[in-house]
């Protein structure tokens, strides 16, 4: 059976129809898609900035914490220190009593 030249126009047409309706379609997806990819971006450099800031406060909490440990370690030596003096100075004051004690006697 053979259709005839307007028949196959019509259906030439209608399949052109339905090819702009799907790429328009295509075309709505794609804006979407776009947009979508846009945000998910916009979502991701903000993700990286905060992860870049907790990594600096985290970064800083550990020098603090290094800078506190190494005052801390200052502050021990100084009071062993001081302590060691202490111990001297109650040699020196028992040795010094034992002296006066024996000089008088």
């Amino acid at each position: 059976r053979q259709i005839g030249p307007i028949t196959a126009a019509a259906s030439l047409f209608q399949m052109l129809e339905e090819l702009e309706e799907e790429n328009q379609q295509l075309r709505a997806q794609l804006q979407a898609l776009r947009l979508q990819n846009t945000r998910n971006r916009l979502l991701q450099d903000k993700a990286e900035q905060t992860l870049q800031q907790w990594q600096q406060r985290y970064e800083l909490s550990l020098y603090e914490q290094d800078q506190a440990f190494v005052e801390l370690q200052g502050l021990l030596q100084q009071k062993a220190h001081s302590q060691d003096l202490l111990r001297n100075m109650r040699q020196w004051t028992t040795l010094d009593n034992i002296f006066k004690i024996s000089t008088q006697g």
